[in-house]
Order: structure tokens, then C-alpha cells, then sequence
């Protein structure tokens, strides 16, 4: 393992975070599918090219970088151990080869950055995003918006049942008393109910596809 610098980033994913998500690695892969496409196409990955895939996860989005260029090679990297041993697998029964996983660290151990900072979520004001990614050097900046639907699950109380499992919704149910969570859950059901389709619980969901290239 190579060393880390974000302790309490990998505390979290190489711990139980990172073992939820690698148990239900499946669930997750299919609720964000609808992006899978779309993002290799904006990668326009070519044969023969290496690619790294930080923050890999369970693998998918590698695996399809990796079928994009047979003749080039695919590293894949993430913080949870438990994601990296489910991305092995699935590579291994799909006979995916040209690839490898290790457990490796892509940012730094730093603080909270102040309002106006360059952030994750701070890439979703593509003026921003464009200006941070030109002054650290990168042309060719374009935003593309994406939609996509969210599947939760295949009916009301499956997708409730995941989303009660998630730590999102684990860290929110926490603190409230017992009244409350019980409101709250019949309020979770209610939502789950209400997109519910022929093709399971679906909800609108929207991504930034940002590109930019180093000359």
C-alpha cells in the first residue's frame, strides 16, 4: 500500500464506508449506469493509451477504460481495500486483463478550504471550475451537462431499505428521537413510493462532465 495522507479520508473508506459500498457494489454500479457511456465517450480514450482512474471504487468505470484500449493498460487506485478486492474480482470473472488495482492516496491531508476555495463541489459553477483549472496549467476546459435517472431499487421497500443502510442517511437518523425517526422513514418510504416506475425507483439526477487536457 502506498502511503497515505488522508487519514481520516482512508479511516472512513478503508473501514466500514468501504465495506458497504463493496457489499453492495452491484446497487451502486446500477444506480449510476446511466452515466457510464457517456462518460467513456467524453474520456475518448484511444487503443493503446494507459490511463489512471483515481477514486476508482468497485471498478466499473476501469473496466470499461480498459475495454476501450486492449492494446494500453488501466491503474486503477482508491482508499478502501474492501472496493480494490471487489474490483479484482469482477475484472478477473470478466476476463478483463489488461489492468491492475492498489490501494493508494490521491490527495492531501488538508484542512477545510474557505468559502470561494477551489473544492469538489466547487467545480459545479463552471467559472470557477474554468478558471482554477487554467491557472493550474490546463487548456482545452469544457463543462458538460448530463442527465442521467438515479435507480435506488427495484421497488418502494428495497430502495428504502438501501437507502436506510447508506451513512448519509445513517448520520442524519442519528440524533433524532425516536418520534422523528419515525417520521422521517414514513417520509423516505413516501419518496420511494412515489418514483416508483415499471423500471424500478427511479429519480432525476444531473452530473458535471469536466474535461481539460495538460500541453
Amino acid at each position: 500500500m502506498h502511503e497515505i495522507a488522508n487519514v481520516d479520508q482512508a479511516s472512513a473508506w478503508d473501514g466500514d464506508e468501504g465495506t458497504r459500498w463493496a457489499k453492495d457494489w452491484e446497487r451502486y454500479d446500477a444506480s449510476v449506469a446511466a452515466y457510464r457511456a457517456p462518460m467513456l465517450a467524453a474520456a475518448s480514450i484511444t487503443d493503446g493509451e494507459r490511463i489512471l482512474d483515481f477514486g476508482c471504487g468497485n471498478g466499473q468505470s476501469a473496466r470499461d477504460a480498459a475495454r476501450a484500449t486492449p492494446d494500453g493498460f488501466v491503474l486503477g487506485a482508491d482508499l478502501s481495500a474492501a472496493m480494490l478486492d471487489q474490483a479484482r474480482q469482477q475484472a478477473e470473472a470478466e476476463g478483463v486483463r489488461n489492468i491492475e488495482f492498489v490501494q493508494a492516496d490521491a490527495g492531501r491531508d488538508m484542512p477545510t478550504p474557505p468559502p470561494g476555495a477551489p473544492s469538489p463541489f466547487g467545480l459545479a459553477d463552471p467559472e470557477l471550475a474554468r478558471t482554477w483549472l487554467a491557472e493550474a496549467g490546463f487548456i482545452d476546459i469544457d463543462h458538460e451537462a448530463v442527465r442521467g435517472r438515479f435507480l435506488f431499487g427495484a421497488h418502494a421497500d428495497d430502495a428504502t431499505a438501501f437507502a436506510r443502510r447508506t451513512s448519509v442517511a445513517q448520520s442524519l437518523l442519528a440524533n433524532l428521537d425516536d418520534a422523528s425517526k419515525a417520521h422521517a422513514l414514513d417520509a423516505l418510504s413516501e419518496a420511494m413510493q412515489a418514483h416508483m416506475t415499471p423500471d424500478g425507483v427511479l429519480f432525476d439526477s444531473a452530473a458535471w462532465f469536466i474535461t481539460a487536457r495538460r500541453p
